[in-house]
């Protein structure tokens, strides 16, 4: 019975995996003492600094809520300025993945930037990598109630 669930868990683990590889959820596999499980890394939260001259993405997994930052500053911010407005675009590569987020300053070009340091843009919340998580649990409590019940039914015969 322990190999059964053994073969039944570790295909649960592969159907979630190949899911989260199809539809391009970054995964990481961490092990140690106390826990074991695959990362599943959502979408960035940006933050600018005052003067738009760095901004900060952090990463949080799915599973764990483990979180993982990565700096833009420098040639990672790039400034664009047309007509009354300058647009910031910060690049950051993460687990080799290239991210952006871009944030503008609304004031005359001549002017130095000003401003809250956070962008514009609204993060997205991905919950992807959560739902095929659930499903993938839920799969296993099936299969494994299942696989009981068989053994119960041939007891009782």
């Amino acid at each position: 019975m322990t190999k059964t669930l053994n073969k039944i868990a570790l295909l649960c683990l592969i159907a979630v995996v190949a899911a989260c590889l199809c539809l391009g959820l970054t995964l990481q596999l961490t092990a140690s003492a106390e826990e074991t499980h695959v990362h599943i890394w959502g979408h960035p939260v940006w933050h600018w600094s005052a003067g738009y001259t760095s901004a900060t993405a952090t990463f949080t997994c799915t599973v764990c809520g483990q979180t993982q930052t990565a700096q833009a500053q420098g040639n990672d911010i790039v400034k664009q300025s047309q007509n009354d407005r300058t647009v910031y675009t910060a690049t950051v590569t993460f687990d080799g993945k290239v991210y952006n987020s871009q944030t503008e300053d609304l004031l005359p070009v001549t002017a130095p930037p000003q401003g809250g340091g956070s962008s514009d843009i609204a993060p997205e919340v991905d919950l992807t990598g959560a739902v095929l998580l659930a499903l993938a649990q839920v799969l296993l409590l099936v299969i494994i109630g299942v696989f009981v019940s068989r053994r119960f039914q041939k007891r009782a015969a």
